[in-house]
């Protein structure tokens, strides 16, 4: 299914969702090695004689560790693989295809020139924040659903959260749903999380004693035990803003010099401050 509201485009499906990507330890540049493997022959099969088992991928630093024959090089050129998890499953996709191109939302990537840290941040906050959000409204656990890294369809950016059970449980299809006004029931939640100051997230994100107290994230906004790894990068001001930037191209995260319109960014010039 898809459908458009302003700058925001949803889709919604059944397939093979990519749950995780693990290209490999990263270089002094930050650049993926991969894992390597030569393919190879093993002629000495458990001591077994005249016993070969062909087509063996193997480290190169075992196959020159033993040095002694047993291995025969099959293949003319080392592989160099990532590894992947994956499942069936119904997933949710938003993408931000109007968005005012002075922000830098676009740069999500995993890394290369379109990966910046402070916009994977936002987007993985952002995405953890609906993760919520929809778990609040189908009154369900938020770990019924997987909050997937963000990336790059053309030169949009996407969010991606999936159902966690294999097959679906119906989750992101319901929000993925049309209501009477015509659009789906996820876009309704972005504009009520970026606009409703009598529904969560923004009741209690904008109370004073919260604003105060929390200057990132806090298990009183965006962490959980279940997004514990993502808990460096989690940022509630973030997220916010993030979602704003998605649904309205006129929005500018107060490259205007104005901090005051949105309470999320009334801060953020202080906060910059003691960084630099």
């Amino acid at each position: 299914m898809l459908d458009e509201e302003g700058s925001l485009t949803v889709h919604v499906g059944a397939g093979t969702t990519i749950m995780n990507l693990n290209s490999g330890v990263e270089d002094e540049n930050g650049q993926a090695r991969f894992f390597g493997a030569d393919v190879v022959t093993d002629n000495d099969v458990l001591g077994w004689k005249n016993v070969t088992l062909p087509e063996q991928a193997i480290d190169p630093g075992i196959e020159r560790i033993a040095g002694n024959g047993r291995w025969t090089l099959t293949a003319p050129v080392a592989m160099r693989f990532g590894l992947l998890a994956q499942k069936e499953t119904d997933a949710l996709f938003l993408e931000a295809t109007g968005f005012n191109r002075r922000l830098n939302l676009d740069l999500v990537a995993r890394r290369g020139a379109r990966s910046r840290t402070g916009a994977r941040s936002a987007a993985i906050s952002a995405t953890h924040l609906l993760v919520q959000k929809a778990a609040l409204v189908l009154d369900v656990a938020p770990d019924e659903f997987d909050a997937l890294e963000p990336r790059l369809r053309g030169d949009s950016p996407m969010l991606q959260i999936a159902d966690t059970l294999i097959n679906g449980s119906g989750l992101c299809r319901r929000l993925g749903e049309v209501g009477r006004d015509g659009r789906p029931e996820i876009a309704r939640l972005v504009d009520e999380v970026v606009g409703d100051r009598g529904q969560w997230p923004l009741r209690d994100f904008l109370d004073e004693r919260h604003v105060t107290r929390c200057s990132t994230s806090c298990y009183a906004c965006v962490r959980q035990y279940q997004n514990r790894r993502y808990h460096p990068l989690l940022d509630w001001r973030l997220a916010i803003s993030y979602l704003r930037g998605m649904i309205d191209p006129r929005y500018a995260c107060s490259l205007d010099g104005n901090f005051d319109v949105y309470r999320e960014l009334r801060v953020w010039l202080e906060r910059a401050s003691l960084h630099e």
